[in-house]
């Protein structure tokens, strides 16, 4: 199905900004989402130049729109978003509010249990295990690791002093479906993707599961049931509106007998080939043109 919120001729007089790179663990992830949509862009015929905060040039370069492709540290934690709005310059995805709550997931899932969304239980007691070792912030699954008895411990220690400290959350382990539903506002209206479940060959959907070729496979549409497809959409549609957001966001969640408990909410999800959102939408009848227009035209500040 495709939709109609597809011009370009508003962006035709605009020079578009692609930012990837940056400073954080997901910087080469960040420059391969940034080609794609420069390639992407270029092709539509549209004014778009490269740039990366990392360079100083980034700061004395003029353009009219931000396109976001920076994963982690400064483009989900309201850095940039922070930046465009002071310039009043146009800026893809959700704004300060969203990024820098989302960015923090702890306090991200205390919000969701007082909205009354399920989340994983947090666990104090290092010896009730199994249970998660995650980053307070960082994405695509980097720093990650399974506990399930006092071994693993040591080695995560060993391996990552910082889970000792504040930069480190734990939360029970899950064993059940993983699923991912991208959030887009399309003619002004909030539109669920195709939800896609996740087969990995890994133990968990980790870094390595998602971008390593035929680690992983999509099902679209996830094997579920109809009144959990109305579920899973529900919740996201109410986590989209409670944060204020705008563009695309990526909300993954894994499903056990008692049903979808949230795991994040990505605000600035990839755009490389083996992302979900391009293959989400592309189940949707959406090409990876149409979605670059769709973000575009949600550019705000």
């Amino acid at each position: 199905m495709r939709s109609s919120d597809n011009s370009i001729d508003q962006h035709k007089n605009s020079c578009i900004a692609v930012i990837g790179g940056g400073i954080s663990p997901e910087r080469e992830i960040s420059i391969k989402s940034a080609q794609n949509v420069f390639k992407s862009l270029k092709g539509l015929g549209l004014n778009a130049i490269e740039l990366d905060p990392a360079d100083p040039a980034f700061f004395t370069t003029q353009f009219d729109v931000a396109f976001n492709c920076l994963h982690g540290k400064w483009g989900e934690d309201g850095g940039l978003q922070g930046y465009c709005e002071l310039k009043k310059i146009p800026y893809t995805g959700p704004g300060v509010l969203a990024t820098s709550i989302g960015f923090n997931k702890p306090m991200f899932k205390s919000i969701l249990l007082e909205l009354g969304i399920s989340v994983p239980r947090q666990i104090t007691n290092k010896t009730d295990v199994p249970f998660i070792a995650n980053p307070v912030s960082e994405g695509s699954s980097i720093g990650v690791s399974i506990i399930k008895n006092e071994e693993d411990w040591e080695a995560a220690i060993k391996k990552t002093p910082a889970v000792l400290t504040n930069e480190y959350f734990f939360e029970e382990y899950i064993v059940g479906k993983e699923i991912t539903s991208g959030v887009i506002e399309i003619n002004g209206e909030i539109t669920i993707l195709p939800i896609l479940e996740i087969r990995s060959s890994n133990e968990f959907y980790d870094f390595d599961s998602k971008y390593t070729p035929g680690k992983t496979t999509f099902v679209i549409p996830a094997a579920i049931d109809p009144l959990l497809k109305e579920t899973i959409e529900r919740i996201s549609k109410q986590i989209y509106r409670a944060f204020n957001c705008k563009g695309c966001i990526r909300i993954d969640m894994i499903i056990d007998k008692d049903g979808p408990k949230v795991l994040e909410m990505n605000t600035n999800p990839g755009l490389t080939e083996l992302s979900d959102i391009p293959a989400q939408a592309n189940a949707m009848g959406i090409t990876f043109d149409e979605l670059m227009i769709h973000y575009l035209n949600s550019a705000k500040y």
